[in-house]
């Protein structure tokens, strides 16, 4: 892959990538005294033109949300500050408030290319004009939602992003009427419609979002116990709420509920294997009747207990089978997204998938990523 001088964050948040390419030009100047040699040294090493090190000139981070773009601008120029170089971060790395949407990449081309020209005015003084608009790397850590397909819409349709890194989230949060993005596997559904009106639903892509079962795997009894006690407790809290007079869920209230499994009494069974239904019933019941004001004695004569029962047997197994197809479910979007880098370039690009670490750090942990030759 091409040593890049410019980088595109897009969904930048708090600016962690920004930070941290700062923090490695800051420690690239290997500790010089001076705030002047600091900066003139940082420069220098921000225009390097080293095959062997990954060095940008400019990160252009890119958010939509104002609070977090106002956060993040005000780390960036503390990390400076601290070290003495705060004239850097008006050199190298440059915040943009921008909602990324399908209908507005032209104008983030258009954004991207200003920040990009106005860059190489501040940091080429050879040139008495900015030259083209560099090629760039566009980049993606945990994009929610629409944001990953926009992402990849921007690098197919921008002959400049000449590379991309694009880690997903929050499958369930895409709209459904755009997956899938590749003609390959649209042409696949459109001969399978019963498969596809079933696949293609906010469910399955929730479920595809779901932690790996590599850490399912790690889950002794009490994980199990406190999985199965958090649904079963959510199910007969809503069945519990309409006969309450405080049906309506405030901030305050739910941020005072207490875990299912912080619940006196229930707390001390969760390690046992065999727990039954029985055990729990009436200690979870007291608890959120005592929240909902009600009379637990009347209510445990009006809820399913024996559906909430056969809920509690069967979580277990239920869990099991959602664990069997995350994977595949999610490796059925990744490839989507392969395919539709590959659809748009042709020959011209490599696009595959890396993965960046392991499943437990986070379960979204796999990478795609592109190249044009």
């Amino acid at each position: 892959m091409p040593n890049f001088r410019y980088v595109v964050d897009i969904g930048s948040g708090l600016g962690h990538l920004p930070n941290s390419i700062a923090r490695r030009l800051i420690n690239d100047t290997n500790g010089c005294c001076s705030q002047k040699d600091n900066v003139s040294q940082m420069e220098s090493v921000g225009n390097a033109d080293s095959n062997n090190s990954f060095k940008p000139v400019c990160v252009i981070a890119v958010e939509c949300n104002e609070s977090m773009h106002i956060k993040a601008c005000r780390s960036i120029d503390k990390t400076l500050q601290d070290n003495g170089v705060a004239e850097l971060g008006l050199q190298h790395i440059e915040r943009l408030l921008f909602r990324v949407e399908a209908s507005d990449l032209d104008k983030l081309k258009s954004e991207i290319t200003t920040a990009f020209l106005r860059r190489q005015r501040v940091t080429d003084e050879e040139s008495v004009e900015p030259s083209a608009p560099p090629d760039y790397l566009v980049c993606g850590l945990h994009c929610c939602g629409d944001l990953g397909p926009s992402v990849i819409r921007l690098f197919n349709s921008h002959q400049q992003a000449r590379s991309l890194l694009l880690v997903g989230c929050c499958y369930h949060k895409m709209a459904l009427d755009t997956f899938p993005m590749s003609p390959l596997l649209r042409e696949a559904m459109s001969q399978l419609v019963q498969l596809g009106t079933s696949l293609i639903t906010e469910s399955t892509f929730r479920l595809a979002c779901q932690w790996s079962p590599c850490s399912w795997f790690t889950w002794c009894a009490r994980d199990f116990n406190k999985h199965r006690l958090q649904f079963v407790g959510r199910t007969l809290l809503s069945h519990l709420q309409r006969h309450s007079k405080k049906s309506v869920i405030t901030k305050e209230r739910k941020s005072r509920r207490k875990n299912p499994s912080e619940i006196v009494g229930i707390k001390q069974l969760l390690d046992n294997p065999n727990l039954a239904f029985a055990q729990i019933l009436p200690l979870l019941l007291a608890e959120l009747c005592t929240e909902l004001e009600l009379d637990s004695e009347e209510m445990l004569s009006i809820i399913p207990a024996t559906e909430l029962e056969h809920l509690w047997t069967l979580t277990p197994g239920i869990l099991a089978i959602q664990q069997l197809l995350q994977p595949l479910l999610e490796a059925l979007i990744l490839a989507d997204r392969v395919w539709a880098v590959r659809s748009a370039t042709g020959d011209g690009c490599y696009a595959g998938l890396v993965r960046l670490f392991e499943p437990h750090v986070s379960p979204r942990c796999i990478a795609l990523v592109a190249c044009r030759k």
